[in-house]
């Protein structure tokens, strides 16, 4: 009975227009993480959730499938990835029935954005010839 409930939980998620499954929107994940009590589940729920999308995103990046702005490291405690996330979510609360993945991501990229790699310098050319400097010769 318990294995039947558990696949009837999973299948019954929500579906966006697509046609994809959420799992877990970004409201639902919203009600978790403004859970004042720190040592809740719901809290618990939402520091885990963000701490593993950002390892889950580490991991593509290292294995070079995706391809996502945001460099979030491992110094950023699961405390500061609630709190950006929750800042977003203040920022942007039509955006928030999205699956809580992009709605994470998306908090995620503007809290701690990937710097952007720099080009090489490009040799400058003169705008005139240089003149060669002449030293005077020394006495020896």
């Amino acid at each position: 009975m318990r294995r039947i409930l558990l696949i009837g939980a999973l299948l019954s998620g929500n579906c966006e227009a697509g046609g994809d499954l959420i799992f877990l929107s970004g409201e639902r994940l919203l009600t978790y993480c403004t859970d004042l009590d720190s040592e809740s589940l719901a809290r618990g729920i939402c520091e885990g959730y963000l701490a593993g999308m950002m390892d889950t995103v580490t991991t593509l990046r290292g294995l070079d499938i995706a391809r996502v702005n945001t460099c979030a490291t491992p110094k950023v405690s699961p405390f500061r990835l609630r709190n950006a996330y929750l800042e977003w979510a203040e920022k942007h609360p039509q955006d928030m029935g999205a699956a809580a993945s992009t709605v994470a991501l998306l908090a995620m990229s503007e809290a701690f954005p990937c710097e952007r790699p720099r080009k090489p310098a490009e040799p400058v050319e003169p705008k005139a010839p240089v003149k060669p400097v002449q030293t005077p010769e020394a006495d020896w």
